[in-house]
Order: structure tokens, then sequence, then C-alpha cells
């Protein structure tokens, strides 16, 4: 069976934190987060599976997701997707049990956008904060995932 993958930059952040992994949302980036659920769910965009950089911020945005979506969504902190290079969004997503159909990752820029774009062949430029890609893959299994053969199904574009 072929799969559905929803690439999402984390949602707008405070500037300032203790750390670089402790920025929190903003209001704004809250409902940056409201209005992306509302887009996922006006275009059947529903993970079973949401997989997320361990900063708080991507976090956030994955809690509120999977609150809004109100679907079984399960959720994944992985370590490896904080500061992640494009292999390691790979090396997260091969692990991917092939049970599962589609997916929504929540990363950081540049090599989130990065990825889209290797993932796609097109040139989709920089993915702004709460801003989304989603995809069809022709694989049965996430392990066969390979640059140019995703299909662009949808794309999310925060403005509030």
């Amino acid at each position: 069976m072929e799969k559905r993958l929803i690439l999402i930059r984390h949602a707008e952040a405070e500037a300032v934190a203790l750390s670089d992994k402790e920025r929190a949302l903003t209001q704004r980036g809250i409902r940056q987060v409201y209005l992306l659920s509302e887009w996922m769910q006006q275009h059947h965009f529903l993970p079973e599976h949401i997989i997320h950089s361990t900063a708080l911020r991507c976090e956030q945005t994955a809690r509120l997701l999977a609150e809004r979506l109100a679907t079984a969504t399960t959720l994944q902190a992985e370590e490896q997707l904080y500061e992640a290079s494009m292999r390691q969004i790979i090396e997260t997503l091969v692990h991917v049990p092939a049970t599962i159909h589609e997916v929504a990752l929540i990363g950081h820029n540049p090599h989130l956008s990065y990825f889209a774009e290797w993932l796609s062949g097109e040139p989709l430029g920089m993915l702004a904060p709460a801003s989304a890609v989603a995809f069809h893959l022709p694989v049965d299994e996430w392990n066969m995932l390979s640059g140019q053969i995703a299909t662009l199904l949808g794309r999310f574009e925060a403005t509030h």
C-alpha cells in the first residue's frame, strides 16, 4: 500500500529562551497550528503517527495538532530531528513500521525544506513557520524512500 507524508515546520516560537531547545510557541504560533489543523482536516490529511523533534516548539506543535485533529494519532519524539541533516530525517522515517500509512514529521529548517525538495524533485523553497507540504509516496514500506519519487498533494502557508 502506498504512503502519505506531511512535512511540517514548527509554528512560530519565542525569539529568546534559556536555550534554543526551550523556545515555546507564541500566541501567534498557537493560532498557526489551529489554521494548519483546519487545512489538514479539509484536505483529509489525518496522520496516524506524528514524529517530532525534541525541541519544545516542535513538541507543542505536535501535541496541539494531534488534539485538534482528534484522530487516533500517536506521537513520537526524536532527538535526532533537532538540528537534523537530511540523512537523519531519512533515517527516522525508514524506521516507521510499514503498517503505518500516513505520517506527519515536524521539524526545522533548513534541512526539512531541503528534504521536501529532494523527495519531490520540485523547487519548493524554504518552509515558513507552521507551513506544511503533503506528499503521496509510491512505496509500500518507509525504507523504500528515495529522491524525486513524491507527488505534491498540497501545501499550506500560515499567514496569521
